[in-house]
């Protein structure tokens, strides 16, 4: 059977999906991109090109990345957002890191002054050059915080459509793009990681789809959203409470 294929046309990715691919078909954009400003469309097709890098990552190793690199001991030494360089067209910067060292070591920050412009912010003045806001949520029940083997997409029985991958997080939970560090998240932290009641963030989810979040949304709506394999499913109007 064909596969999808993708390219980078004009720095953009531009998928092709032949009728046969069936269930790994990406799901239409649920989000109207027409009536986005400029900055927001542009956040909006950084996420989708780090989604594909992510599916490409799995085509290729059959597995989806860890949410870190780590060493003998299990110390967590570089993010996964290092790990899918390769991907992001980044292979040479890949190839200058050293990953049997953290991300800290005086190598791997001099490597990292570069950040791929998927993980940059489109507001450099929003947060310090180097750091992103393109975080994982992490849970005991989420895509990358699960715990033991790295996922395969066969683990996400509650859809791929159905589950958050990773988020545009607010400037304050901001990080530097190789550091093995992401959205610790539970009922008692997750507000502060929110837009106010009267605003959205953008969310993208496993099938490459960008959705915006109310920042009114409930933490049982966003628990549910989270898990791989809860059995749940997000009903829209729960996903912006206030309309």
């Amino acid at each position: 059977a064909e596969s999808i294929t993708y390219s980078l046309e004009a720095n953009r990715w531009t998928k092709r999906i032949p009728d046969s691919a069936g269930a790994f078909k990406f799901l239409q954009d649920l989000m109207d991109e027409g009536a986005l400003d400029p900055s927001h469309r542009e956040t909006s097709n950084r996420m989708k090109q780090i989604a594909i890098a992510l599916h490409n990552y799995h085509e290729t190793h059959q597995r989806l990345p860890p949410q870190a690199i780590v060493d003998a001991e299990g110390r967590k030494l570089l993010s996964w957002r290092v790990l899918i360089l390769p991907f992001l067209g980044q292979q040479a910067l890949y190839n200058q890191f050293h990953l049997d060292e953290s991300w800290d070591s005086p190598h791997n920050l001099e490597v990292a002054q570069s950040i791929p412009h998927q993980y940059a912010p489109t507001n450099q003045s929003e947060i310090r050059r180097g750091d992103t806001r393109v975080l994982a949520p992490l849970t005991a029940e989420s895509a990358f915080g699960r715990p033991g083997l790295p996922l395969t997409f066969r683990d996400v029985t509650d859809g791929l459509s159905n589950t958050i991958w990773f988020v545009q997080g607010p400037a304050s939970a901001a990080v530097p793009w190789s550091k093995p560090a992401d959205w610790e998240i539970d009922a008692n932290s997750y507000e502060k990681w929110l837009p106010t009641p009267d605003a959205s963030a953008s969310v993208c989810n496993m099938d490459g789809s960008v959705q915006s979040i109310s920042g009114a949304v409930a933490w049982e709506t966003l628990s549910k959203w989270l898990t791989i394999s809860g059995r749940e499913i997000v009903a829209e109007d729960e996903l912006h409470p206030e309309e």
